[in-house]
């Protein structure tokens, strides 16, 4: 394997369907290992991405390097070394959850002996395994995909909307589970619609909107680059009329105890024109933005809409 420190690598990647563009010119890049979110609406383009990763469904254009290798279709290779649950996970329902697993672990080349009962005591279904999938609650079916994507030791995950239709206590068990599959070296796709998941779990994230790539970095630069600042001066009255004539200043609010303001260029620089009318500055300090207040900034929209209830609570 070429030696690179990127699972996926993708450069324009472009697919229509008739007149409608799903995804549009993506170019995107996740390093290896932890958690990465693809963090978008229903709508977005996420689930058409992640079928074209994994050879589903063929680019318009564009390319697609997994493991450092190019191609036009997921190697064999490659493949053997992808697990996966696209939306909700589809099991025998009259099988138990561990016959499930020994029947999808038998067609698969790369099993190990003793890997079902490992993979169910991961995900905490050691004690339902015997169970029919029918009977199980929707946590415990999502619980088996995830263990089913696990199936042969891949180096890299995707989980499609794993949290989709789930209690708090549901969402909290497959929550805890994702995040600690990133931390042994192997690489997850989460693709979510939930802020508050996104920012919990992943390390990187890649904000998709209508196809497009509008942001992608570690989620802590992301928060924590917006420039936004906290200011407190010996005349905050007369301190606001001076920011407001910077052209570097922006977004200037009376909050308790002094201001905020957007910066543009080196807070020093506001600094001295403080100091030039006679103003000192006695608190400078960035304020650090969630990942909601990120995401409302560079998709221009105005309320959370359809990342759902849980996009504002954890």
């Amino acid at each position: 394997m070429p030696d690179s420190a990127a699972v996926i690598e993708t450069a324009d990647l472009t697919k229509t369907f008739g007149k409608v563009r799903a995804v549009d010119h993506l170019s995107l890049r996740v390093e290896r290992g932890g958690v990465f979110g693809l963090l978008g609406p229903n709508g977005s383009g996420k689930t058409t991405t992640i079928g074209m990763l994994l050879g589903l469904v063929a680019p318009t254009s564009g390319s697609i390097r997994l493991f450092g290798h190019d191609h036009n279709g997921v190697r064999d290779e490659d493949l053997q070394r992808i697990g996966a649950i696209i939306e909700t996970p589809s099991f025998y329902p009259y099988l138990s959850g561990r016959d499930n697993l020994r029947y999808f672990a038998g067609i698969s080349a790369h099993s190990e002996p003793g890997e079902v009962e490992r993979l169910l005591d991961l995900v905490e279904l050691s004690g339902n395994a015997n169970r029919k999938f029918s009977t199980y609650s929707l946590g415990m079916k999502q619980r088996l995909g995830v263990a089913y994507a696990l199936l042969g030791d891949p180096d890299l995950v995707f989980l499609d909307e794993p949290t989709n239709g789930l209690d708090p206590a549901g969402v909290a068990e497959v929550r805890d589970l994702v995040k600690n599959l990133g931390r042994d070296g192997r690489t997850v796709i989460l693709s979510s619609h939930m802020l508050a998941e996104v920012e919990q779990v992943c390390e990187r994230v890649a904000i998709i909107s209508h196809g497009q790539l509008l942001a992608q970095g570690l989620v802590a630069e992301l928060i924590g680059v917006q420039g936004l600042f906290r200011v407190h001066t010996t005349d905050d009255a007369r301190a606001r009329g001076v920011l407001a004539a910077l052209p570097t200043a922006h977004d200037i609010t009376d909050t308790e105890g002094g201001l905020t303001v957007r910066i543009d260029a080196d807070p020093s620089d506001l600094s001295r024109a403080l100091a030039a009318s006679n103003i000192y500055v006695r608190e400078l300090t960035p304020v650090q933005t969630t990942l909601e207040q990120y995401f409302l900034e560079v998709t221009g929209e105005s309320s959370v809409g359809s990342y759902g209830a849980d996009a504002v609570s954890a």
